[in-house]
C-alpha cells in the first residue's frame, strides 16, 4: 500500500471483528513498522451530515483491517473542484500499483484518464470484489442479497441495452422497436441531420424528443431551438415536460431549450448559431416561399437538425427536393430539378419492383403455410415449387439492376430446403429497401411495419382497430321544419357565393360547417359573415333547440313519448352517450364555442356534474389541467367536452369513443381528433377506438361524410401516408363544390375516390418498400428482442424490489392505491439508512424543479384536502404513468429512483452472503453472478464513441451470467435444476422465515449454541476456505467467458458490419454519390469487434448456499 491509494476501512462499532459497514478512504501515510495506515475520509458532497456514527476526516487503521478498493462505475468523484462520473477502471495498474480511471466531466462531458492519486472519492464509494468478501467472511444479511439481486437484474438489462435506452427508460413512453431503431440511426453519426417522416400515429414527436434527450445526456451548454406551428406549441410544451421532464429554459448540464412557433421565427433568430434545431410540420412551412427561405437559412446555421414531416410521396418531386434542401443544404442546393428527376425515376423503379417482389414472397409464404396446414410437404407441392422458381427468376433479373456483390451473396444462400428460402428472400428485400434510397437520412416508419410484426408473432397489433358508428338523422319538412327551411336558404346563399375558391374557404365552408353543428353556432356565423337570410326561421330553430336542451332528460328517458325529437343531432348524440357509453370514457369534439356551451347545458341536464369535464380555449390553465387529471384518473368522470384545442396533442387514450359533434372539412383535423385516442401508448387490452358521427341525410353534410368515409375511410383507417397529399384532395373537393354547391360533391365522389385509390396504390408500394427496410432487417429484430426482454422485467416484481430495497435502506413509501405510492421529505429514516448509507435526494431541488412542481400543483388542486406537505404521488408502473399525465414516474432519471438504484448497485451491501435454506435437494455450493461489461477501455483508447459501439451491442447477449458450483452434490443434480430451485426459493418471504439460517449472523440464533453463526461457519469451513474460494472463482470466471463467447453471436455482428459497409458503397455507386461515408467504416468496425471479443467480466455477487430437504 502507498500514499494516495484508496482503501476500504471498517466502520462498524457493533462488531469490530466481523464488520459489515465500511467507508472508502485515501491513504495519507503508511507506517510499515507499526503496520498501520493513516487515511483521509473524504466527504466532497457533504453527505456525512446524515451519518453521525461514521468516522470522518483523518483516521488510523491497522493494515490488516483495510483492503485496496476501486471505484464503482457510474459513481461520482471529484478532480480538484470538478465533478466527474466514473466510466471504467483501466485493467492494468501502473508500475507503482496505482489504478487509472476513465472519467467524464459532469459539466462539459469531456472524457479523460486520471490516476487515483488525483481523485477525491466520497466515503460511500469503494468497491471490493465479492471474492474478497468471501475470503474475509463478510457475509451480509441475505435480505440485502435478495433485494439487491432483484434490483440489479433489471438495471443490468437497462445498462446492457442499446445506446440511450437507459436515458429513455425514465420517460413516460412505451419503448417500441421502430422508435428505438430510429433513435439509434439518428445518433450513430457525428452529425445528426435527419428527417422523421413517419406515418401519422407512429410517434414522430416522441422519436424527436427522445433523440434530443439522448443527445443532451452526454453534452453540455447546448443551444437548442424547437420550432413548431402555433397551434402545436402547447402540445410540444406538454410532451417535453410531462413525458420527458425537459423544461423550456435551462436543463440538466446547462443545456438551454427554446420553443417557438413559426410566426416567431425572425431574421435575428435564424442568423444565430444553434447546436440543435427541431422543426415540426416542415412540409407545410416550405409551401410558403417566405417561410421556406427562413427555415432554409436556419438549417444552414445549425450543426444538428431534425425535421418532422408528413411522409413524402416521391412522385411529388418538387416538394420532396425542397424538403431535402432544408435537410441538407450543402448536399442538395446544387442538385438541379432534372438531376433529381433522374434520381427519382431510378428510385421509383426500385420501389415498384421491390414492392412486387415482396408481394410474391408473401404469396409464397401463404401457399407454403396452406400446404403445411393441410398436412402436406411444401417440397412436394407443384404450386410451391413453381412459385419458388418464378420468384428466383424474378430475383435474378431484379438484382441485375445493381452492381452489388452482396446481393449475389444473399441469393446464393437462398435454400429451398430451409423454409423455402423465404427468410433469405426477405433479407434481400430489406437490404435493397434499406440501402437503395436517394436519401438514407429520411426515415419513414410505417404502420404496416407494426402489422407485419404482429402477424409474424401471431399477436394483435399494438395499434387499435378503428370503428365507425354513424348517427344519421332526417333533415326534412316533416321532422324538423325550421332547420330544413334554414338549410334551403343556406344552399341558395352558398350557390350565389361560390364563384372562386377563395370565397369558399373564406366564408362558405365556415358558415356551412356552423350550420351542421348547431343552430346557435349557425347564428354566430350568420352575424360574423353577414349572411343574408330570413332571421325568422333561424330564430324558431334556435327556440326549438333551446327547448330540446331544457327537456333533454325527459326526451332521453321516454323515447316513445318524445320520438319526434329524435330527428336531431343533439338528441342523437346525448341518447348515444346515455345508452351506449355508460361505462366508457368519451371525448366529444366541436369546432364552435356556441355548440360547446349548448352541449355543456344539455349534458348537465342528463348526467351528474362529477361525470363531465371540459377542455376548451379560455379556461384557466390550472383548472384545465385539473380537468384532464380527473378525466384520466377518476373512474366516475367519463365525459370530456372539447373544442378544437382538445385535438392538439392531448393524451385522451383512456377514452374509447370520440364523438364528432360537427364534421371538419379537413381530413387532417379529423385524424388529429381520433389521434388523441388512437395512440401507441394506448392499453392493448382496449383495442378499439370508435368514431361516432352524426350527419343529416340528403344534405351536403351527407356527401361530405360519404367522401371521408368511402373515399379515405378515415373513420376506420389511419391516413397512413396520405397526409402530404391532403392539399390535392382538398383542392378536388373545392372544385367539385364550385360546379354546384348542393350536388357537386355528391356527383364527383366516385371520380374523386378513383383518384384517391390511384394515389393510395402508389403510397402502398412505398409503404411496402419502407416497411421491408425495417421489419425484415436483422438489427431491427435484435432490437425487438431486447425490448421484449426489458418489458418482461419492467414488471410488478421489479416495482416490489425497488420499494422493498428502499424500505430496507430507510426510505419508506406511503401506499396510496394500487401501484400508487407517495414519497415525502419525511420518508427518510437516518437510523435505517445508516447500514446502507443511502443518500436521499436534495429535497428542495427535487420539489422545485419544473416537472415535479407542476405535477404537485395539479395533484394538490385536484385534491379536496389542502396540505403544505412536501410530497409527490407516483408509480413504478410504466403503464399507469403513461395513462396519467399527472402521476409521477419513479424511473431512471428521477432523483428518488436514482438514489435507490445507486444505493443498491454502487455499494457492497448485498453482494456477498451465506445461508442455509430448505429446498428440494440436499446440496451445498456457490452461486456466482458475473456481470458482462463492454470493453470501454479499448473503445476509448481508440477514440470510438460508445454509441457507435452500441449499434452492434444488441447482437450480443451481455446479460449477467448466473453460475452455480457444487461442493456437495451426492445426488448429481444438474446445475440448471439447482439454479431454477434457487431462483424459486430465494425470495424475501423465504429469507425472512425461520427456515433460513444466516451464516453471517454475528450472534447465535440458537441459545443452546455458544458460538455465533459466523464463528461456527469459520470453525466448520475455515481450514480450506481460502483455497476453495480462489479456485472456484477462477474456474467460474473462465466458465463465464466461454459461455459469453458461445452466446455472443459474433458471426452475425460480422455479417451486419459487412452488410452495412457493402450497402453504403453499392448505394453510392448506384446513385453516383460521394463515397466518403464508407471509407472509415472498416477500421471502426474492427475496433468494435475487438471490444466485443474482449469484454470486462466482473463478479457482481457471491452466495454460499447449504440446501436441505
Amino acid at each position: 500500500m502507498k500514499s494516495k491509494m484508496y482503501v476500504r476501512c471498517p466502520a462498524d462499532y457493533e462488531d469490530e471483528l466481523h464488520p459489515r459497514i465500511f467507508v472508502c478512504a485515501q491513504i495519507l501515510a503508511v507506517d510499515d513498522f507499526a503496520e498501520t495506515v493513516t487515511v483521509k475520509i473524504h466527504d466532497p458532497s457533504g453527505y456525512l451530515e446524515y451519518f453521525d456514527e461514521l468516522p470522518s476526516d483523518i483516521q488510523v487503521y491497522p493494515k490488516s483491517q483495510v483492503n485496496r478498493c476501486t471505484f464503482f462505475n457510474n459513481s461520482e468523484v471529484f478532480v480538484g473542484k470538478k465533478a466527474y462520473d466514473v466510466i471504467c477502471k483501466k485493467k492494468e495498474k501502473d508500475e507503482e500499483g496505482y489504478y487509472y480511471y476513465y472519467l467524464q466531466n459532469k459539466s462539459d462531458k469531456s472524457i479523460s484518464c486520471v490516476c487515483e492519486k488525483d481523485i477525491i472519492a466520497g466515503f460511500n464509494n469503494g468497491r471490493v470484489s465479492p471474492r474478497r468478501q468471501l475470503l474475509n467472511y463478510e457475509f451480509q444479511n441475505p435480505v440485502w442479497y435478495v433485494g439487491r439481486y432483484a434490483v440489479s437484474k433489471n438495471v443490468n438489462i437497462l445498462h446492457n441495452a442499446m445506446y440511450g435506452f437507459d436515458e429513455l427508460a425514465g420517460s413516460k413512453i412505451y419503448l417500441l422497436p421502430h422508435q428505438v431503431n430510429t433513435i439509434m440511426r439518428c445518433l450513430q453519426d457525428e452529425k445528426c441531420r435527419y428527417m422523421l417522416a413517419d406515418e401519422v400515429g407512429m410517434g414522430k414527436t416522441i422519436e424527436a424528443i427522445s433523440i434530443l434527450k439522448v443527445y443532451m445526456k452526454d453534452r453540455s451548454r447546448l443551444k437548442i431551438l424547437i420550432v413548431v406551428p402555433k397551434q402545436l406549441k402547447e402540445q410540444w410544451h406538454a410532451e417535453l415536460l410531462l413525458k420527458f421532464s425537459i423544461s423550456i429554459g435551462v436543463n440538466k448540464n446547462n443545456n438551454r431549450v427554446s420553443l417557438i412557433s413559426y410566426d416567431q421565427l425572425t431574421e435575428a433568430r435564424i442568423n444565430r448559431q444553434y447546436d440543435f434545431v427541431v422543426m415540426d410540420e416542415i412540409h407545410q412551412e416550405i409551401a410558403s416561399p417566405g417561410h421556406y427561405s427562413l427555415v432554409h437559412q436556419l438549417s444552414h446555421n445549425t450543426k444538428n437538425l431534425l425535421l418532422l414531416s408528413a411522409t413524402p410521396v416521391q412522385q411529388k418531386r418538387t416538394e420532396y427536393l425542397n424538403l431535402l434542401r432544408v435537410l441538407d443544404p450543402e448536399k442538395y442546393d446544387h442538385v438541379g430539378k432534372s438531376q433529381f428527376e433522374d434520381l427519382a425515376v431510378k428510385q421509383m423503379e426500385i420501389v415498384e419492383r421491390t414492392s412486387l417482389l415482396l408481394d410474391d414472397i408473401l404469396d409464397l409464404e401463404e401457399i407454403k403455410e396452406e400446404v403445411l396446414e393441410e398436412g402436406g410437404d411444401p417440397l412436394e407441392s407443384d404450386e410451391c415449387l413453381e412459385t419458388f422458381d418464378d420468384i428466383l427468376d424474378e430475383i435474378n433479373e431484379f438484382i441485375g439492376m445493381f452492381n452489388d456483390d452482396h446481393l449475389n451473396t444473399i441469393v446464393d444462400h437462398i435454400d429451398k430446403e430451409y423454409d423455402f428460402g423465404i427468410a433469405q428472400m426477405k433479407l434481400l428485400v430489406s437490404y435493397v429497401a434499406d440501402n437503395y434510397q436517394i436519401e438514407s437520412h429520411v426515415i419513414r416508419n410505417r404502420r404496416k411495419t407494426l402489422q407485419i410484426i404482429a402477424e409474424e408473432e401471431g399477436e394483435p397489433s399494438i395499434l387499435p382497430t378503428r370503428k365507425l358508428h354513424a348517427l344519421p338523422y332526417n333533415l326534412d319538412l316533416d321532422h324538423n321544419y325550421e332547420e330544413k327551411v334554414a338549410y334551403n336558404e343556406l344552399i341558395q346563399w352558398a350557390n350565389n357565393r361560390v364563384k372562386t375558391s377563395d370565397s369558399i374557404f373564406l366564408d362558405v365552408l365556415p358558415v356551412v360547417g356552423a350550420f351542421f353543428s348547431s343552430a346557435a353556432a349557425y347564428q354566430g356565423s350568420v352575424w360574423t359573415y353577414n349572411v343574408e337570410i330570413h332571421q325568422e326561421h333561424l330564430n324558431k330553430w334556435i327556440e326549438y333547440e333551446q327547448k330540446t336542451v331544457n327537456m333533454i332528460k325527459e326526451i332521453i328517458q321516454d323515447p316513445d313519448e318524445y320520438k319526434d325529437y329524435y330527428e336531431s343531432r343533439l338528441v342523437k348524440i346525448i341518447n348515444y352517450l346515455y345508452e351506449e357509453c355508460s361505462d366508457s370514457k368519451v371525448v366529444l369534439f366541436t369546432n364552435y364555442k356556441e355548440t360547446l356551451n349548448l352541449y355543456k347545458k344539455a349534458l348537465l341536464n342528463v348526467f351528474d356534474q362529477s361525470e363531465i369535464t371540459y377542455f376548451y380555449k379560455g379556461i384557466d390553465p390550472e383548472i384545465l389541467e385539473v380537468n384532464v387529471y380527473h378525466f384520466q384518473t377518476d373512474s366516475h368522470c367519463n365525459i370530456m367536452l372539447c373544442d378544437q384545442t382538445g385535438g392538439e396533442g392531448r393524451n385522451f387514450q383512456c377514452a374509447d369513443f370520440v364523438i364528432h359533434i360537427d364534421l371538419p372539412w379537413d381530413a387532417n383535423q379529423i385524424e388529429q381528433r381520433i389521434g388523441r385516442l388512437d395512440r401507441l401508448e394506448r392499453d392493448p387490452e382496449r383495442s378499439v377506438v370508435t368514431s361516432v358521427v352524426p350527419y343529416a341525410l340528403d344534405s351536403f353534410e351527407e356527401s361530405l361524410f360519404q367522401f371521408w368515409n368511402n373515399g379515405l375511410e378515415i373513420f376506420t383507417h389511419s391516413l397512413s401516408g396520405m397526409e402530404i397529399i391532403m392539399n390535392d384532395i382538398n383542392t378536388k373537393l373545392v372544385h367539385s363544390i364550385e360546379e354546384d354547391f348542393e350536388t357537386g360533391l355528391a356527383s364527383q365522389i366516385d371520380s374523386i375516390i378513383k383518384d384517391v385509390k390511384r394515389m393510395t396504390n402508389q403510397v402502398n408500394k412505398e409503404q411496402n418498400f419502407d416497411s421491408a427496410s425495417t421489419a425484415y432487417a436483422p438489427l431491427f429484430n435484435n432490437i425487438r428482442e431486447q425490448i421484449e426482454n426489458y418489458n418482461e422485467n419492467d414488471s410488478k416484481m421489479f416495482r416490489e424490489a425497488m420499494t422493498s430495497w428502499s424500505s430496507l435502506a430507510g426510505f419508506h413509501a406511503q401506499e396510496c392505491g394500487e401501484d400508487i405510492i407517495k414519497y415525502t421529505d419525511h420518508a427518510f429514516s437516518v437510523r435505517s439508512a445508516f447500514k446502507a448509507m443511502l443518500i436521499p435526494p436534495n429535497w428542495s431541488d427535487y420539489f422545485l424543479n419544473e416537472h415535479n412542481a407542476f405535477l404537485r400543483k395539479v395533484q394538490q388542486n385536484a385534491s379536496s384536502i389542502r396540505t403544505n406537505e412536501r410530497a409527490i404521488k407516483g408509480t413504478f408502473n410504466r403503464k399507469i404513468a403513461i395513462e396519467n399525465d399527472y402521476i409521477h414516474f419513479f424511473a431512471p432519471g428521477d432523483a428518488i429512483y436514482d438514489c435507490i438504484v445507486s444505493n443498491a448497485i454502487n455499494s457492497c451491501k448485498g453482494t456477498c452472503s451465506a445461508i442455509e435454506i430448505k429446498g428440494k435437494y440436499n446440496w451445498a455450493g456457490f452461486r456466482f453472478i458475473y456481470r458482462i461489461l463492454p470493453n470501454y477501455e479499448y473503445l476509448l483508447e481508440n477514440h470510438v464513441s460508445l454509441h457507435e459501439f452500441d449499434l452492434f451491442k444488441s447482437y450480443v447477449n451481455m446479460s449477467p451470467i448466473d453460475h452455480v458450483v457444487s461442493l456437495i452434490n451426492k445426488d448429481q443434480i444438474d446445475d440448471i435444476d439447482i439454479r431454477i430451485e434457487l431462483n424459486s426459493i430465494l425470495t424475501l418471504k423465504n429469507i425472512k422465515s425461520h427456515y433460513t439460517i444466516n451464516y453471517g449472523r454475528r450472534s447465535s440464533g440458537d441459545k443452546s449454541k455458544t458460538l455465533s453463526n459466523i464463528d461456527w461457519f469459520i470453525h466448520t469451513f475455515g481450514k480450506n476456505w481460502a483455497n476453495v474460494v480462489k479456485t472456484l472463482t477462477k474456474q467460474s470466471k473462465e466458465f463465464t467467458y466461454e459461455k459469453y463467447m458461445k452466446q455472443a453471436n459474433l458471426s452475425e455482428v460480422k455479417k451486419e458490419m459487412e452488410r452495412i459497409r457493402r450497402g453504403k458503397i453499392a448505394k453510392n455507386n448506384f446513385y453516383d454519390l460521394d463515397d466518403q461515408d464508407s471509407m472509415d467504416l472498416e477500421s471502426v468496425f474492427d475496433i468494435i469487434l475487438k471490444a466485443l471479443e474482449t469484454p470486462q467480466i466482473e463478479l457482481e455477487s457471491a452466495l454460499f448456499v447449504r440446501m436441505e430437504q
